[in-house]
């Protein structure tokens, strides 16, 4: 039976296997075609999440979003509210950063990226939800921090966090630097654990 997260899924199997660094092709070009459809598929679904959001009526964005509950929050202020977030939050949260982490690498700070993209979002849905024009609504978010976090891959290889494609390859060039021959896939998790945990 098929599950409820598995419908509608955009990436096959071994374009996810490829991103969670358990399939290696076999030639360069094949990894170009990989990542090149990978881009392809990504961009595809944005742009149908983009037609959904402008065609979809409210009572199907309520249904898709019902699990969201407010929840009073012991504070002083009692018109204070939580948002009590669904595992889906995360998935959410997940296409922000996707999108917070993929303009900062083409040069956006994150200053641009809040007035650019968050403010304009929110301005957007209000003024669609309200029936009027943008630019009769205003948003105005402030970043508090600015803070460069960098976590050591190895260090969340070693807390079993999840490591990104690029974290991967930056444990296989230390590995590269300490054995002098390839070094496949199957075998990253044991040379870690043997000659970076260790030192």
């Amino acid at each position: 039976m098929t599950s409820e997260r598995s419908k509608g899924r955009f990436l096959a199997d071994l374009q996810r296997s490829y991103l969670h660094g358990n399939h290696e092709p076999s030639t360069r070009n094949s990894k170009y075609a990989t990542e090149s459809q990978i881009r392809a598929r990504i961009k595809g679904a944005l742009f149908e999440l983009k037609v959904f959001n402008e065609a979809a009526e409210d009572g199907m964005l309520e249904t898709l979003f019902e699990d969201y509950t407010r929840l009073p929050e012991s504070a002083p202020d009692e018109s204070a509210y939580q948002m009590k977030m669904p595992k889906e939050t995360s998935e959410i949260e997940a296409i922000i950063g996707m999108a917070y982490r993929g303009y900062k690498l083409n040069g956006m700070d994150s200053d641009e990226f809040v007035k650019s993209i968050l403010e304009n979002a929110i301005r957007k849905a209000e003024a669609d939800h309200h029936g009027v024009r943008i630019q009769d609504v205003s948003a105005e978010l402030e970043l508090t921090e600015d803070i460069e976090v960098h976590t050591d891959p190895l260090e969340k290889w070693q807390k079993d966090m999840p490591l990104s494609r690029s974290e991967y390859q930056e444990l296989h060039d230390r590995l590269s630097d300490k054995l002098d021959r390839e070094i496949q896939v199957n075998e990253m998790d044991d040379l870690i654990e043997q000659h970076l945990v260790d030192d």
